[in-house]
């Protein structure tokens, strides 16, 4: 350092107190990414269905938001009608059956979440 009188000095040392130890990682902190994730996944109800928005329509798949931490997917073979158009856009909600995980992926199923839902509406009309 400069001084007023342009002499050099040396800088002033502070004390340093003490660090305090670091409380031992709980199991959870030291789990890594990827384990995080996969339990994460864990947590989604397989067999449930849920109303997800479609965000992006690939060449074969349409990947919906379903709320959980990763997008599901969603084979297009299933909104695609006797034409080959497909039936959906980006931005709309869609009702599907959480169906499985592959490669720590959602698999959703339109089809299987109508007849949930068929089957929900004779067995809810049979009651009454």
């Amino acid at each position: 350092m400069v001084n007023e009188g342009n002499l050099t000095t040396e800088p002033e040392k502070t004390e340093v107190e003490s660090v305090e130890e670091v409380a031992p990682q709980k199991e959870e902190d030291s789990m890594s990414f990827v384990e995080l994730y996969e339990q994460s996944l864990q947590d989604v109800a397989i067999g449930k269905v849920v109303i997800g928005r479609i965000v992006q329509i690939n060449e074969d798949v349409a990947m919906v938001d379903v709320g959980y931490k990763t997008e599901g997917r969603l084979s297009l073979r299933e909104v695609t009608d006797s034409d080959g158009n497909i039936t959906i856009s980006v931005g709309d909600d869609i009702e599907v059956l959480v169906d499985g995980k592959k490669d720590a992926e959602l698999i959703l199923s339109k089809e299987k979440a109508s007849r949930i839902k068929i089957w929900d509406d004779i067995v809810k009309a049979y009651d009454e």
